[in-house]
């Protein structure tokens, strides 16, 4: 049967087009479903970065100078939205570090606020103290700064009262008002204090006043934290502590023993991990634990965070600052599984949301960020 003829006049133009659109479609590169293609790539060397806990990512850009008779690093500090694009350039640290005195910092550490809207910067940063002598003042600080880059300032701190002089780990609380930092109080890095600040008010408190702690993991989004607390003999008993920064409340969870380091909570905030006598990993669920250890896993020391799911942690094994490969390793039962093709990278950071797994490579530390599925353990 012939169609009629006002059919015939319809049916070649939509033919037309779907041709014209299935040209279209090829000519197009298709969508990668290779897992080691990144989302995007920060080309540039990466001193430090951080995901936000919206997938925004702030970055540290390592620069160096030559300014009159000096050498310095100022380096710059940028942002990209969770898509990549969007980078914008929040901090010229040449501008900064080219003044009348001399000046010279070093990103190496940064902290997204719960909100998403400020950080705190962690720098090791050199001045002049006595301009006759060259007298060079070295040290750890840090800088607040809103999320385009502007100072906050403490309200009615002067300069040679900044209350960050020698702090470290700097971290929003989830007021948006308030800052908590470590101070040392036991040298070198042994034990700590925990301070905190509102830079709009320039209110400083000195938290849990009779306590000193071994290592703390702050959980921003709760103001609160859990900490290694021993006495300042260092060699006396630890014990594992929860800590409400905002009520100034410290509850004791349990002794443990051998405290080494790398104190860290999981994403739900019902777990902790910290090593102990060197290659022993301890998992701790703190909903279902009290005096009874944890999960004891050998596998080695090194920096490791958490998988979304919390069964698994992803450990770069090695000293913190030392590039190495990354493994998965099994929480229930210790069974290590191979990563990421078992390459070596300078660093690595999971965002918040469990979504991105960004990667700092070895050399020139251009930081890869991939879609956090494609290397979870099957």
């Amino acid at each position: 049967m012939t169609a009629p003829a006002f059919c015939r006049k319809m049916i070649a133009p939509v033919c037309f087009v779907a041709v014209a659109l299935i040209s279209s479609l090829a000519a197009r590169p298709a969508p990668s479903n290779n897992p080691d293609a990144p989302k995007y790539t920060i080309d540039e060397d990466c001193s430090a970065f951080a995901f936000s806990a919206d997938g925004h990512v702030a970055y540290a850009v390592r620069r160096i100078y030559n300014w009159k008779k000096y050498t310095v690093e100022g380096d710059d500090l940028w942002t990209a939205a969770a898509d990549g694009n969007k980078r914008k350039r929040i901090i010229d640290g040449e501008r900064l570090v080219k003044t009348t005195d001399f000046h010279s910092y070093a990103i190496h550490q940064l902290s997204w606020s719960p909100d998403n809207r400020r950080l705190a910067i962690a720098e090791t940063t050199e001045k002049i103290n006595d301009t006759k002598r060259n007298d060079l003042f070295s040290g750890e600080t840090i800088q607040l700064v809103d999320g385009d880059g502007r100072d906050i300032t403490i309200q009615g701190a002067k300069e040679d009262e900044n209350p960050f002089i020698g702090a470290t780990q700097g971290t929003w609380l989830a007021d948006g008002v308030t800052v908590a930092y470590l101070v040392e109080a036991v040298k070198p890095r042994l034990l700590y204090e925990i301070h905190t600040i509102q830079p709009t008010t320039g209110k400083s408190t000195k938290l849990f006043p009779d306590h000193l702690f071994a290592g703390v993991a702050f959980d921003a989004a709760h103001s609160t934290a859990f900490a290694v607390e021993r006495d300042k003999g260092v060699d006396g008993p630890t014990d594992l502590v929860w800590l409400d920064l905002a009520n100034n409340l410290h509850t004791r969870v349990s002794a443990i023993q051998s405290y080494q380091g790398q104190l860290t909570i999981s994403p739900s905030g019902k777990r902790v991990g910290f090593f102990r006598d060197g290659d022993y990993l301890e998992v701790r669920d703190i909903t279902t634990q009290t005096k009874a250890g944890g999960i004891v896993l050998r596998v080695g020391y090194g920096r490791f965070e958490w998988s979304p799911d919390e069964r698994y942690i992803l450990l770069k094994r090695g000293p913190e600052t030392r590039s190495g490969n990354l493994v998965w390793i099994r929480i229930a039962d210790g069974d290590f599984i191979p990563a990421l093709h078992d390459l070596v990278y300078r660093d690595f950071h999971i965002s918040p949301d469990g979504r991105w797994i960004g990667l700092e490579e070895v050399g020139k530390r251009i930081v890869k960020v991939y879609s956090m599925s494609a290397f979870l353990p099957q």
